[in-house]
């Protein structure tokens, strides 16, 4: 991130270079509370309503004391203003972090906002599929925690940590009963004969705001998707697989392990939601 840029600490505008409150302090990033990851076009934000109910919900599980002014228009504004400021009312990503100043519940919010240039090319098809594997050694509870997109989570710094080592792209998280239930950056989905599926929040995956969007989208338009517990075996008869979230939008996996995936049925879906987003 660019020293140059402005981010919002607790309502204040202060370049990075000024800040130690950043998502480059890992003590800040990793700290107990709850984030938003939103996409910002041309000065809107994109399934802005879908990120606020998330939010407010992650607040009130955590055990945060909410503040009577933080509401939809306090932080729409906020991050307009922070936008315009960097100049990125185009398209930005922007990531508001609510933060716990102190250690016991109920916890006293902190948050600041970052937002960052992005390419259009996010929203592309991606023409090579990903490649992924499996984080084995971190198991996500079945809670209402795991719901949340919190920051504090352990799973973070190891997904990286072996997404290097392997060279993927993205690795698949269990839960506690073995299941597989998302990847450590999104929400997944996966096609058996023509029939789309995703595992159910009560596994433990994160709500997802664009996998909202899709089961939204797909059942207006018809298409049937259940949710159903996923095992890696499943996985690995499935026909397609692929991810969403809230920036990347729709992306196709290729590779699992000995598994080539297609991905006709998943390009259909892609050409027919991004003319609706």
């Amino acid at each position: 991130m660019s020293q140059n840029l402005f981010v919002n600490v607790n309502g204040l505008l202060q370049r990075c270079s000024e800040t130690l409150i950043s998502s480059a302090n890992d003590d800040v990033r990793m700290s107990y509370g709850i984030y938003e990851t939103i996409l910002v076009t041309n000065g809107a934000l994109k399934l802005a309503t879908l990120h606020w109910q998330r939010l407010w919900d992650g607040l009130c599980t955590l055990q945060f004391s909410i503040p009577s002014f933080w509401n939809e228009s306090f932080f729409t504004q906020q991050i307009i203003d922070l936008v315009t400021k960097n100049g990125l009312s185009k398209m930005a990503r922007v990531r508001l972090q609510v933060y716990a100043e102190n250690a016991d519940a109920p916890f006293v919010p902190k948050y600041y906002i970052e937002a960052t240039s992005l390419s259009d090319e996010v929203m592309h098809w991606n023409k090579m599929g990903l490649n992924i594997g499996v984080l084995e050694n971190f198991k996500k509870p079945v809670c209402l925690e795991s719901n949340c997109k919190i920051s504090h989570s352990p799973h973070t710094k190891m997904a990286k940590s072996i997404m290097n080592s392997h060279n993927w792209d993205d690795v698949l998280l269990k839960n506690t009963n073995g299941n597989i239930i998302e990847t450590a950056i999104a929400n997944v989905f996966w096609i058996k004969d023509n029939t789309f599926f995703t595992p159910p929040i009560s596994d433990g995956c994160l709500v997802g705001t664009m996998r909202a969007w899709f089961l939204l989208q797909m059942k207006e338009l018809g298409i049937s998707c259940y949710e159903r517990c996923l095992t890696k075996c499943e996985l690995l008869e499935a026909d397609e697989l692929f991810t969403t979230n809230s920036i990347r939008f729709i992306r196709w996996v290729q590779y699992f392990e000995e598994k080539v995936y297609t991905n006709e049925q998943t390009f259909k879906l892609y050409q027919l939601l991004a003319k609706r987003f």
